[in-house]
């Protein structure tokens, strides 16, 4: 394996390549002399990405990532550590139809859904965001001229620790150190509650393809 290092100031990045090949097969972060993240790339046969795994100078895994493939060579699917996942689908022009995160068990996750359509052309004409719809529309040109915002934010919940403690429950609010704040699974933030009531619309220029 032929390798190539970048140094900075205070961090040097070392590049391993695969032998007869210029496909990368490791990153090695240093400082100051001393690995502290290490990335191991696996490809199959077909030069494609099997697996991604990141060590840091202690040599615990940070994360883990395994990815699978169709027979048309398109990624289906990315496992992080053996457990969640996203989902791709695809149509027969090859273009990104869905995308969707599950669980260990293969059960779909709130908060996490999208699907896309497209025009005869390749120009995406609606998105479909946990639900909420999402018109684009393209002129002549090929060229986004309008795109429909629907007026909700889903904010995935969880665990924020704002100062390294522990404790309180679940209930969104935090507990009694004011250090931990847990947030629903998803929680919805309608703006269409507020004026101008009905969903936003921003227009911009682009190259729809």
């Amino acid at each position: 394996m032929k390798s190539v290092t970048v140094t900075g100031s205070e961090l040097s990045a070392s590049y391993g390549y695969l032998a007869n090949s210029d496909a990368l097969g490791t990153t090695t972060v240093t400082q100051d002399g001393a690995a502290r993240l290490t990335a191991t790339r696996v490809l199959d046969g077909l030069g494609r990405l099997r697996s991604l795994t990141q060590v840091n100078g202690l040599g615990a895994t940070v994360a883990s990532d395994t990815y699978d493939y169709d027979e048309r060579h398109r990624r289906t699917k990315s496992t992080r550590n053996a457990g969640e996942s996203w989902n791709y689908g695809y149509n027969t022009r090859n273009e990104v139809t869905s995308a969707g995160k599950k669980d260990s068990a293969d059960a779909s996750l709130p908060g996490y859904s999208s699907t896309y359509l497209y025009d005869a052309i390749a120009n995406r004409t609606t998105t479909v965001i946990n639900g909420e719809p999402a018109e684009w529309q393209a002129n002549s040109l090929n060229q986004y001229s309008s795109r429909d915002v629907p007026g909700v934010v889903d904010v995935v919940g969880g665990r924020i620790d704002l100062g390294g403690m522990s404790g309180g429950g679940n209930d969104g609010r935090s507990d009694s150190s004011d250090e931990i704040v847990h947030i629903p699974p998803v929680l919805r933030i309608d703006c269409r509650s507020f004026p101008p009531r009905g969903g936003c619309r921003a227009s911009h220029s682009s190259d729809a393809r």
